[in-house]
């Protein structure tokens, strides 16, 4: 292996969930089993089924080794990127050259699987402060330091020893609640961005699993058209056998 080889990142689409896993090999490395050992924590390598494409047909070793395999499954990384950053997933069809790698799982695939677990878009619930922060102003009432204390009595003793008028005492108040206030603007603005973030990361794995969908519709109807000709081969030899 030479010093100075970079790794070959692959990305492989979970049909079942919609994550994307990113898988770092070497180009000695880049087989199917050792991709299955990878994604081994995801589903188990016993109920895995991989499918490369278009045309979706389950890889092998000198497959994924192709440069040109590999050129085509970037520019399916590329193009779901771009595709994401514009909001407009599934706006690609599927024959840009691009080519896609997604694992299913059989147990996700058979009629006892389980239920999908509910799809939870935090945050549900959002904490709202009760109080407000410290106030960058310093009001005569809150506590005061040795040499703010200096400073105040020198200004009692320029004609200011008077009781607070009542405008400094409103004022005081209504910064108080400004500030409550600004605290929880900001608190709901950030549990906003949360939830945009959680609802775009849904979005794409949604849109992971209607391409998947789509690979596994047509790796089925291509072994259809394959035993329906097969059928039509037979029946004819068969029509001139008799």
């Amino acid at each position: 292996m030479a010093g100075n080889e970079q790794p070959v990142r692959i990305r492989v689409l979970a049909a079942s969930s919609g994550v994307c896993y990113n898988i770092s090999l070497f180009s000695n490395e880049l087989t199917v089993n050792n991709i299955r050992r990878q994604l081994a924590g995801a589903v188990p390598p016993q109920d895995q089924i991989l499918l490369l494409g278009p045309p979706y047909k389950v890889p092998k070793d000198a497959t994924l080794r192709s440069h040109e395999i590999l050129s085509s499954l970037r520019l399916g990384d590329e193009e779901d990127a771009r595709d994401f950053s514009q909001g407009t997933p599934l706006s690609t069809t599927e024959r840009t050259g691009a080519k896609r790698l997604f694992i299913f799982s059989k147990q996700a695939l058979s009629e006892a699987a389980p239920e999908p677990l509910p799809c939870h878009l935090e945050p549900m619930q959002l904490q709202l402060p009760s109080q407000p922060d410290p106030s960058p102003v310093v009001f005569q009432s809150q506590p005061q330091t040795q040499q703010q204390h200096q400073h105040q009595q020198q200004q009692q003793h320029s004609n200011m020893n008077q009781a607070r008028e009542p405008l400094h005492q409103a004022l005081e108040v209504y910064e108080r609640r400004f500030m409550l206030h600004l605290c929880r603007g900001r608190a709901l603005a950030d549990g906003a961005d949360l939830r945009m973030a959680a609802c775009r990361t849904c979005v794409e794995e949604q849109a992971v699993m209607a391409r998947a969908l789509r690979a596994a519709v047509s790796n089925l109807s291509d072994h259809r058209n394959a035993a329906a000709r097969t059928r039509t081969e037979f029946a004819s030899t068969f029509a001139l056998d008799t």
